[in-house]
């Protein structure tokens, strides 16, 4: 038979009201490109270059390969700069194309902070996070609006947030997309750039079950 796994409207406020509790006071809602991490507890992957490289230069060498995928074609962001790892997945030193995804190939110095995920904007999130849950619905209060990273650059697609404690501690993660059918449906379009304002209309996170 399969699952018919079903809770209680008093369980499931209690689960709702519970992630109030666990972020506190002006949790963080973090917009991010990327892929999704298979959970909240999963590390992102970020390191820095080890070394300046030039606007020409297509292979690039990491500090730390850590959480980076060890296989596929995948997109790095350099700074503002995105790229397209084609080769060394696994390794600190990568082969790449530059300049990809409508962003400019930039010459990067040494430490440049290197991702896979990057933070596209920040919003803070009401000091006090919600009201009591109702039917397993939990309504978030007002946020405040943000503006995207220096990392967004000309425009980079936002796919999925994470909602923070104030200290950056991860806990609920969910998908972004254009108008429906994601936890977090922006209206026109996902692409945020560096300096636009990022704005929240309404906030709701379900218990379905």
């Amino acid at each position: 038979m399969s699952s018919n796994l079903k809770y209680s409207a008093v369980l499931k406020n209690a689960q709702q009201a519970a992630i109030t509790t666990t972020v506190g006071a002006s949790a963080l809602l973090n917009i991010m490109g990327g892929p999704q991490r298979t959970n909240p507890d999963a590390a992102l992957a970020n390191t820095t270059l080890s070394a300046t490289i030039t606007t020409s230069q297509t292979t690039i060498v990491l500090v730390s390969a850590t959480n980076f995928p060890s296989s596929g074609n995948y997109t790095l962001w350099v700074g503002a700069e995105q790229m397209t790892v084609t080769g060394g997945q696994g390794t600190t030193s990568l082969t790449v194309t530059r300049g990809v995804n409508g962003s400019t190939a930039l010459a990067s110095a040494s430490g440049t902070a290197i991702t896979n995920t990057p933070v596209l904007a920040t919003l803070t999130c009401n000091a006090t996070f919600a009201p009591a849950p109702s039917a397993g619905v939990l309504t978030l209060n007002s946020i405040t609006s943000g503006t995207g990273t220096t990392v967004a650059g000309l425009g980079s697609t936002a796919s999925w947030f994470t909602i923070t404690t104030s200290g950056a501690t991860p806990h609920v993660d969910g998908t972004c997309g254009v108008t429906s059918g994601f936890d977090m449906n922006f209206v026109g379009s996902a692409a945020i750039a560096t300096g636009q304002t990022v704005s929240d209309s309404s906030f709701t996170l379900s218990n379905t079950n």
